[in-house]
């Protein structure tokens, strides 16, 4: 075989090989656009949601000033607020997506106050615009369940106590006849949004169950909890309220409702 003869034979060859990849490219090709039209895929979901918060204190007991007698003493419980939000959630796939929104939601504790004969109930109720950020996942196409795990950032709007004092005068010991008139039991309602920083930030962790009415909306329900990270106090003993405690984070569970569109 002589060499123009060679030549013509290895050219026939990469020309077949190179043909070959161009078929193999294309047939890849079009499977990959076979397989994204078939994924009925719609990006974007809006949706509303609204419920109620279950706020759980940082601190159930705090005291101070033990080593006198009647010291200042603290009970903090849960208390039940509300919350509404607009959500918007991308698609990346029927399983995969990532949300966020605004909430706006109300945190409420029960507090209870002692000192020496005073006594005080009351609420401790913040209010917060929120900004969740959340990465969706649910288990199988056909799963009505999808977890969500993410971050959400707060800004405080307002901070109120509300309440009444009661005066305990069965350990008081009144002078002779001239007994002064003491007013037994007063109402509170004070403002104490400059006790709290402007900002938080936390965890949230979410589970919900998607039920469909049509083509075009479904419900949810739905619980998430929310772990606060940041101490939201602005001082320690709350000046101005009649309050003290140790930290204070934004923890809780909000259980709701939804449409989504």
């Amino acid at each position: 075989m002589n060499l123009l003869t060679r030549k013509s034979v290895n050219q026939n060859q990469d020309d077949t090989h190179t043909n070959s990849m161009k078929t193999n490219l294309t047939i890849f090709g079009l499977l990959i656009l076979v397989c994204i039209s078939a994924q009925d895929i719609k990006r974007f979901d809006f949706q509303f949601d609204f419920g109620a918060t279950i706020s759980i204190p940082t601190t159930k007991s705090y005291e101070t000033m033990v080593e006198f007698e009647g010291h200042p003493e603290t009970q903090y419980k849960s208390g039940l607020g509300y919350f509404a939000e607009i959500l918007l959630t991308y698609n990346f796939n029927n399983k995969l997506g990532l949300q966020s929104g605004v909430n706006y939601s109300q945190n409420n504790l029960r507090v209870t106050d002692n000192i020496g004969f005073f006594e005080s109930i009351g609420d401790i109720k913040t209010n917060y615009i929120n900004l969740p950020i959340l990465i969706k996942y649910r288990f199988s196409n056909s799963s009505p369940f999808t977890v969500s795990g993410g971050v959400n950032l707060g800004v405080i709007i307002n901070a109120n106590q509300n309440g009444t004092t009661v005066i305990d005068t069965a350990g008081l010991v009144l002078p002779g006849d001239d007994i002064p008139i003491v007013e037994l039991e007063t109402n509170y309602s004070d403002n104490i949004k400059s006790n709290f920083k402007d900002f938080d930030f936390g965890l949230s962790f979410q589970i919900d169950y998607e039920f469909t009415f049509s083509d075009n909306y479904s419900g949810l329900v739905f619980s998430r909890f929310n772990y606060g990270i940041l101490d939201v106090r602005s001082d320690e003993l709350y000046g101005g309220s009649r309050y003290s405690i140790d930290k204070w984070r934004n923890m809780g569970l909000i259980i709701g409702l939804g449409i989504r569109i």
